[in-house]
């Protein structure tokens, strides 16, 4: 039998796992970054197999990169990922060129797409505030129109008082004015 093929005891693959994350911690920087990356770009790829295998719809994102929740499926979920970041993403691991790089050209994603964002509400509400523009012109323009047609209409009966008053005057008493009429 292949001494490979014998499962270990879990006392031994920790301390495995503790002698690996002890000698990446001695390691350059640098290369323990990109040892990282690597062991990442494969948890990926392995993560996607999973997903494909219990054909799990992959998560839904908005233009701001928020995860859109799905209502829960029937279908028994497959056993939690592995994680993408190591706990020897610390401080003292300074950050090479390239994740710098990733990061501002993320960044310039991000800002470019709320800019556009941004753009279209601010061209949604300017079309909001025209067509509101619009309506109070409307409204005034109809309100100026009322109130005009009501002046006329109170010109008019003035108007037509005076006229009766001054036939009643020029009727009764000849060239004198009434002492109730308004002239």
């Amino acid at each position: 039998m292949d001494p490979s093929s014998i499962p270990s005891p879990p006392k031994l693959q920790i301390a495995h796992v503790l002698a690996d994350l002890n000698i990446l911690k001695q390691a350059p920087p640098r290369a323990t970054l990109s040892f990282l990356r690597s062991l990442s770009a494969v948890s990926a790829t392995v993560d996607d197999r999973k997903t494909s295998i219990h054909s799990q719809p992959m998560p839904k994102f908005d233009s701001l990169g928020r995860r859109i929740p799905t209502p829960p499926s029937v279908v028994q979920l497959p056993s939690p990922p592995l994680r993408k970041h190591s706990s020897m993403d610390s401080i003292d691991l300074p950050e090479t060129e390239e994740s710098i790089r990733e990061t501002r050209e993320r960044r310039l994603e991000r800002r470019r797409s709320s800019a556009r964002d941004e753009e279209f509400m601010r061209a949604k509400t300017l079309l909001a505030y025209y067509n509101h523009r619009h309506k109070l012109q409307e409204k005034g323009q109809r309100g100026m129109k009322m109130s005009q047609e009501r002046v006329n209409k109170a010109l008019n009966e003035q108007a037509e008082k005076r006229h009766q008053v001054r036939k009643r005057g020029s009727l009764g008493k000849l060239g004198v004015p009434d002492a109730n009429s308004y002239f």
